[in-house]
């Protein structure tokens, strides 16, 4: 039995589709989350139609969790709330923690596939090199502390009742059909409005992965579990680019002249002094302003840069897309 949660999600539905060429359909339960939205009324419909089990739930309430299948061979964890601009994330942290103790039957013949966020690493302070999989965390607002906490609780879990444990961590995902809000449709939404933020020289790289590709690392995983007991993180990211070089890829994409707008490198050294500071205020500010804030201190310095070469390294396979081929994926 294979048990994946959040299946009705941006990744999710894709993950679902990849598992039914491999595994017969009956044999994927899918946990859905049980309030009506656009998004879930259409992952709902691609579930349908791939014929798989699903079961409504509330990771957070544990509403109708009980009746979850005894000893599963494979569980991917891909519901939790991403979006930065929310004040709650409960089903990131508590989610994972009510999945846990419902899954009963965990063992050395599990392989748990955890979905986190390398957004655990946006307070680094050294931001001159990319970072890897055995940097130390340091997460620096609310979302980041809730997948962070969650990580810890499945290797945890995972050192009691023994199973593999395999944990993504993805960057910025985008795609076709992305949730409201995502960091693309905002970017596109500045340049209708032709807002000078999408002309500056942002000077901050950041690491991205198609939503294909970040589907295809899923099942990748279930290639090559650890070895009971233990667990392996992999970063997941495609490329690193600059504010400014998607802004020129976006204009020309939407057959707009691209005006640059320039900020003296003196500017944008003093800026980055301010994430430290900005860190501070965000039980002080609505969450709305608060991540407005945060996500600009993401890309005046290389914060979210990640390194993915031990994903390149351990799957030869692995040949991702790029976001200058994929533009119609975001416009």
């Amino acid at each position: 039995m294979i048990i994946v949660t959040g299946a009705t999600g941006f990744i999710g539905r894709r993950v679902v589709k990849l598992l039914v060429r491999k595994y017969k359909p009956s044999s994927i339960l899918c946990l859905i989350w049980k309030k009506n939205s656009e998004l879930e009324t259409s992952g709902r419909k691609i579930l349908s139609n791939l014929m798989v089990k699903t079961i409504k739930v509330d990771l957070v309430t544990k509403a109708n969790l009980k009746p979850i299948i005894k000893s599963p061979s494979i569980v991917i964890h891909l519901a939790g709330n991403t979006d930065t601009y929310s004040s709650d994330y409960r089903c990131n942290d508590i989610g994972t923690r009510n999945l846990l103790e419902c899954l009963k039957g965990l063992g050395p013949k599990t392989h748990f596939v955890h979905i986190s966020t390398t957004a655990i690493m946006s307070g680094r302070l050294n931001c001159k090199n990319t970072f890897n999989e055995n940097a130390t965390p340091v997460p620096t607002n609310n979302y980041g502390f809730s997948k962070l906490t969650a990580e810890t609780l499945v290797q945890k879990s995972c050192l009691k009742h023994g199973f593999k444990l395999s944990i993504i961590r993805y960057p910025t995902v985008y795609g076709k059909d992305p949730r409201k809000n995502s960091f693309f449709d905002y970017l596109k939404g500045l340049i209708e409005k032709n807002s000078p933020l999408m002309r500056l020289n942002w000077p901050g790289l950041s690491s991205f992965v198609h939503v294909d590709d970040a589907a295809k690392s899923v099942l990748l995983m279930l290639d090559k579990p650890p070895k009971p007991r233990r667990w392996e993180i992999f970063n997941v990211s495609t490329e690193s680019l600059t504010l400014k070089q998607i802004s020129i890829l976006l204009y020309n994409k939407m057959k707009l002249k691209y005006k640059p707008l320039y900020l003296p490198k003196i500017i944008w050294r003093i800026l980055t002094q301010t994430r430290p500071v900005i860190y501070k205020l965000e039980n002080y500010l609505s969450p709305t302003i608060y991540n407005s804030l945060w996500r600009a201190t993401l890309l005046i310095d290389n914060v979210i840069f990640c390194n993915a070469s031990k994903l390149e390294n351990t799957f030869s396979q692995w040949k991702p897309l790029l976001l200058s081929d994929k533009l119609d994926d975001v416009i």
